[in-house]
């Protein structure tokens, strides 16, 4: 995996449904060459799967994360343990048993007995918590707030239809639900524009050739964060998969950053560090990526059922 594949499996985190021809069009190369990448991606197992769920924005949720040291012994434990679980999305379990959560809640009624439930099933006694504020770099084009919106019986379905591939084609989605291409495209039009779904991958960087680790940048006191974020996306964006603020940390931003070499990524957390504003830099080299369905998923799946009973 190259600088040009994390540009495009970043371009797919945002709309896994972008046409070659943009991707090509947007990393400078052919659309042949975007088509062997993501070909390449998935047999090495990086690109799990290109999904599509309801957005966190159409559901008004609160995505939360979670750092700790468990005290279970292996990750096939942590695994066992999160089975099931419906509020974790994503688990990157990095040296010394420190595992990064990402969580969604419907509320922030959640988020208590959801931390209590941590710290006994993952023996994590000290969980550090963030809620998430903004994020950049990994979903560009991403930050307005849609209008609200309501879906009807043939939008759930067309979701669903989707979930575990968003980059089936309009007319096999038609067949599918006997109804015609003009509808399907109608309906993904609009809830394209209502930022009603949210098109990405499941996918695992640490799997392939090259070192994956969350920095925990800690920014001094009179650093504004979001021209932070912005200076360090222009600097290192390359090879910054995603960079997040909390929502309840003021003077901290956690990144997931991925470079070709160890040594490499070494050096650029020493730029980061040296970079305006930085006041200290902790990294956590990642040993392994993994992704759950949540209740976001049962919901989906509930809805389009339903939906299907009721047609």
């Amino acid at each position: 995996m190259d600088e040009t594949d994390i540009r495009l499996c970043k371009l797919l985190l945002a709309n896994s449904r972008a046409p070659y021809r943009e991707l090509a069009e947007k990393l400078n190369i052919t659309v042949q060459a975007v088509h062997r990448r993501i070909q390449g991606l998935e047999k090495e197992k990086v690109i799990r799967r290109f999904t599509a769920r309801l957005s966190r924005q159409y559901l008004n949720c609160v995505f939360a994360g979670i750092q700790g040291v468990s005290g279970l012994r292996s990750v096939d434990d942590v695994l066992e343990h999160l089975k099931g679980n419906g509020h974790v999305a994503g688990l990157f379990f990095a040296a010394g048993n420190q595992l990064f959560l990402g969580t969604i809640l419907r509320d922030l009624t959640e988020l208590e007995p959801f931390i209590d439930s941590i710290k006994k099933t993952l023996s994590m006694p000290d969980p550090q918590v963030g809620l998430l504020g903004r994020l950049i770099s990994a979903r560009p084009g991403r930050q307005e707030t849609p209008k609200p919106t309501i879906l009807g019986t043939l939008d759930f379905r067309i979701i669903h239809s989707l979930h575990e591939d968003s980059r089936k084609p309009v007319a096999d989605i038609a067949g599918e639900l006997h109804v015609s291409v003009k509808t399907v495209k109608r309906h993904l039009d609009r809830m394209g524009k209502e930022g009603v779904i949210d098109f990405s991958i499941d996918w695992d960087p640490a799997i392939s050739a090259g070192q994956i680790g969350f920095l925990m940048v800690r920014l001094g006191p009179q650093a504004d964060k979001t021209a932070s974020m912005n200076m360090l996306n222009q600097a290192f964006g390359d090879r910054l998969l995603s960079i997040m603020s909390g929502g309840n940390s003021p003077d901290t931003l956690l990144m997931l950053a991925w470079s070709p070499t160890g040594a490499g990524f070494l050096e650029m957390c020493d730029g980061i560090s040296a970079s305006d504003g930085v006041e200290r830099v902790t990294s956590h080299l990642v040993q392994g990526m993994y992704s759950f369905e949540t209740w976001r998923d049962a919901l989906l799946a509930e809805k389009a059922g339903a939906a299907k009973k009721g047609a």
